[in-house]
């Protein structure tokens, strides 16, 4: 009988803790401020540069290496 009053209070304890972490999760989520479309905008551009930023210049970073392995006999 023991174990089943320990195991009903271990059931309670973990119920409260999901409430009050769902608490916390709710009162987090109101705290969030979301971008407005303007701002989604900018951000959206500014992503889509850097990354094709990034992409020619790692595309250059190869084709370069490449050339040069090539030309001292690696490939």
């Amino acid at each position: 009988m023991g174990f089943f009053k320990w195991l009903g209070k271990g059931c309670k304890l973990s119920f409260l803790a999901i409430v009050n972490f769902l608490k916390g999760v709710v009162r987090e989520i109101k705290r969030i401020r979301w971008p407005n479309k303007k701002d989604m905008f900018d951000n959206t551009v500014t992503v889509i540069v850097f990354s094709a930023f990034f992409a020619l210049f790692f595309s250059a970073c190869y084709t370069i290496g490449h050339a040069v392995l090539t030309a001292l006999g690696y490939f």
